[in-house]
């Protein structure tokens, strides 16, 4: 979807806000959420769960808030809650909103986040903004600043009042490389855009997003917010976006994959800077036991595929010409998903909505030990039927096929025992399924090898070391310097950001963490004599092998 399809007129809007609302109402005005659709609706359709509110209703309860001296809200709270990782200027845009003055409301979102849809949809409120609100410490119900971001947002994009990505029309001669499309790609790209740089942003899938558009389902987000965001990007005449390809050697070239490989020595010869943020792309193993193991299917490769499926590309193995679903299709299949997080529960509620004839989501700890979001998990409780169900203390071990081509799964029943874990002995029973999803994380893939740089530091889980940017607590590093890399007589200074430094984190988070590598990258390349004082080791000194033409 683009902003010219959806302009409306701004005086209607304006027409809708001329009754402000009282500010720090919420003696008065208690929060209320948007609708939702029933469990019935969801079960049959890819459409959020969620709706969005009405004018009056937003305005009204962005006025419940109590306009805070210090907004725990924005920066976190002095016991751990950790607030916006973005630092939004939360208060100032619920003020502007309840007054009326809804286009100053969306010009302050837009100031500190360049995606303000993406997180009103899938930011785990309850645990950032809304849990450091003075007024859910106080009981007195969390301002619903998420619905209200997702709000004027839509009102932005609406009305046409999205700001235009480098609106002064700066230009400078420096030009950066950024490698994948995620949310910290696409905030290093906006924020570095935004002040003149010529970026060029490399993805290998047939459209940018990254997870965003083939990880995060349809119903959690719609996929127009990745569209429009994207083409708000490419719209800015400093933006180039790649897509079908890939940066190092990574599959077999271009006769057999469909996608362009470019050696990232060619990156170092052209760019001034590069920002690696590839993300944690890759599904972790459910390491099972028995003859059919490899049968098991990564969640993000079923993910993907219905997103894909959703944009009406034909996926093969989804769907025969005869319309009979194929092993990447849950209809009328016994499904059984591992995991224990946000993925797990996603992979659950997709095949709910394949019409799936069973639905099993096994988690080897207990219900407290859930690591996603209550509300999605509530959702998904309520478009349960039937025989779906979640077992807790239930591992998974072993996968040996069955009958007329069903698996036996072999579960362990687990237990605390002295605080510890542990398997109950003698109590393994056998689980009939029809397709096994692995929903237990993501990791990197192995840098070093895939851009042939053969010293570029890792740390043990795979992520890359690097000497951090930002650190701000209680958050582990999400950007920070690699090094500088040669090829040849030349060389790029060499950054990243988001998961690829943190590990498997969330949307908002790779958001901060792309812009952060931005404003880094905006200092060391006018002033590179400054950051070698203040980083050290800014120039660990790394060398990108140059691919070797096969022998005839």
């Amino acid at each position: 979807m683009t902003q010219e399809k959806t302009v409306g007129d701004v005086s209607e809007l304006r027409r809708l806000v001329e009754q402000a609302q009282r500010l720090v109402a919420f003696p008065e005005v208690s929060r209320e959420n948007p609708l939702t659709i029933s469990a019935d609706e969801a079960r049959q359709s890819f459409v959020p769960v969620d709706t969005l509110y009405e004018t009056q209703i937003a305005m009204k309860q962005a006025g419940r808030c109590g306009q805070c001296a210090t907004p725990f809200c924005s920066i976190g709270t002095p016991i751990h809650i950790s607030g916006c990782p973005l630092n939004n200027n939360i208060p100032d845009w619920l003020q502007k909103l309840a007054q009326g003055q809804v286009e100053l409301a969306i010009d302050q979102v837009y100031r500190t986040n360049p995606m303000p849809d993406a997180t009103g949809f899938v930011c785990p409120k309850a645990s950032l903004c809304e849990g450091a609100c003075v007024l859910y410490q106080s009981d007195w119900g969390a301002v619903s600043i998420g619905n209200i971001e997702k709000y004027l947002a839509d009102t932005a994009w609406k009305y046409g009042l999205v700001p235009p990505i480098n609106r002064s029309g700066l230009d400078n001669d420096f030009r950066v490389a950024v490698i994948g499309s995620g949310p910290a790609g696409f905030a290093a790209s906006a924020a570095l855009a935004d002040v003149g740089y010529h970026v060029e942003m490399f993805e290998r899938s047939e459209a940018p997003g990254g997870l965003l558009r083939y990880g995060i389902p349809a119903f959690k987000m719609p996929k127009e917010v990745t569209d429009r965001n994207y083409a708000r990007l490419a719209a800015t005449p400093n933006v180039v976006i790649h897509t079908r390809m890939a940066i190092g050697q990574c599959g077999n070239g271009d006769d057999t994959d469909g996608h362009k490989h470019i050696p990232f020595a060619d990156l170092v010869k052209e760019f001034d800077a590069i920002v690696i943020a590839t993300g944690t792309y890759r599904s972790k193993s459910a390491r099972l036991e028995g003859d059919a193991s490899q049968e098991v299917l990564p969640a993000i490769d079923y993910l993907s595929t219905q997103d894909r499926v959703s944009e009406g590309t034909k996926v093969p193995g989804f769907m025969d010409d005869d319309g009979h679903p194929g092993w990447l299709n849950a209809k009328d299949k016994r499904v059984v998903v591992i995991g224990g997080g946000d993925t797990w529960i996603d992979c659950m509620r997709t095949a709910k909505r394949q019409y799936a004839r069973e639905i099993t989501g096994l988690y080897y700890k207990g219900p407290d030990d859930v690591k996603a979001n209550d509300k999605d998990l509530g959702y998904a409780l309520q478009e349960f039927q039937d025989d779906d169900q979640i077992r807790y203390y239930s591992k998974a071990k072993s996968l040996d096929y069955g009958e007329d081509g069903s698996y036996r799964l072999t579960v362990a029943k687990t237990e605390m025992r002295d605080g510890r874990l542990v398997e109950v002995e003698g109590a393994d029973e056998v689980i009939e399924a029809d397709l096994i999803l692995s929903a237990v994380g993501f990791e990197p893939e192995h840098l070093p090898t895939l851009f042939n740089i053969p010293e570029m530091p890792l740390k043990a889980d795979g992520t890359l070391e690097v000497n951090p940017i930002h650190h701000p607590d209680p958050y582990a590093p999400g950007s920070g310097i690699v090094g500088r890399v040669h090829s040849g007589d030349h060389s790029a200074l060499v950054v990243a950001a988001g998961d690829i430094v943190r590990g498997p984190s969330l949307v908002v988070q790779g958001l901060r963490d792309g812009k952060d590598v931005a404003s880094f990258l905006h200092d060391a390349l006018r002033h590179p004599e400054r950051i070698k004082t203040k980083y050290k080791q800014d120039h660990i000194e790394l060398q990108a092998i140059e691919p070797q033409e096969p022998q005839v």
